[in-house]
């Protein structure tokens, strides 16, 4: 679960007031993929083979993961207000 909860990049693309808010959400999501995971994906895939499981697992994982390629953007900093600021 350590590796899970650790990720070094979060302090390198969130904003330090956000780290907490950040980080919570990172670990429900990944309480929220294994409860997925336990309830749903190995009921539906006992009685395959193990080719025909993970081949549902993946495609049913990539269809749900496909769309934040497009939603997440990298955040737009405008220098000039930063040389403002400082």
């Amino acid at each position: 679960m350590v590796f899970v909860a650790c990720n070094p990049l979060m302090a390198d693309y969130v904003d330090k007031d956000s780290l907490g808010k950040a980080s919570a959400l990172q670990n429900m999501g990944a309480l929220i993929g294994d409860c997925f995971a336990m309830a749903f994906l190995i009921t539906i895939t006992s009685e395959l083979s193990h080719e025909n499981a993970f081949y549902i697992t993946a495609i049913l994982i990539a269809s749900l993961v496909l769309p934040f390629f497009f939603i997440i953007k990298e955040p737009i900093i405008h220098h000039k207000e930063l040389k403002k600021e400082l």
